[in-house]
């Protein structure tokens, strides 16, 4: 049985979840997104999701057959036990049935852990954007862009 099992039903996020979604961001990425950002994507109607027990996010936003990954993560108590490969893979099989043809992610050069899993998941590395990043030391990082024809 998947892991993901155990976290589904996803939940829709809603404009009253906005700081919810920022306290779990910042408890897994440096950068991440503001109150602000959050409830910018819920109003825009990007797709805003997390698994009901509150352990992974995953924002996308759809631009006619294709989407792009904006946000993606597990919390670090629940990485390691294939949840966010479940998840991606959920979401993949998802979108490809609405039409979608293809995904985009951004993902730091240097996050190893997240490109062996978007490489599982059948991305590939089609890009290079230069400075993309800014790092904790006030220096920048490139990035990887990926996609995944679906």
């Amino acid at each position: 049985m998947s892991p993901l099992v155990h976290f589904l039903p996803l939940v829709r996020a809603l404009p009253g979840d906005a700081a919810k979604l920022h306290r779990l961001d910042k408890s897994s990425n440096s950068d991440s997104w503001s109150v602000l950002q959050y409830q910018d994507a819920i109003a825009t109607n990007y797709q805003v999701w997390f698994t009901h027990n509150k352990c992974a996010v995953i924002v996308w936003m759809k631009a006619i057959d294709e989407t792009e990954l904006l946000r993606f993560f597990v919390i670090p108590s629940y990485q390691g036990q294939g949840i966010g490969y479940h998840l991606l893979a959920h979401i993949l099989e998802t979108i490809k049935k609405s039409g979608i043809t293809q995904m985009f992610l951004e993902v730091r050069i240097s996050n190893a852990k997240a490109i062996r899993l978007y490489q599982r998941c059948g991305f590939v590395i089609c890009g290079t954007r230069k400075n993309y990043y800014s790092t904790q030391t006030g220096g920048f990082e490139n990035a990887w862009l990926m996609k995944k024809l679906l």
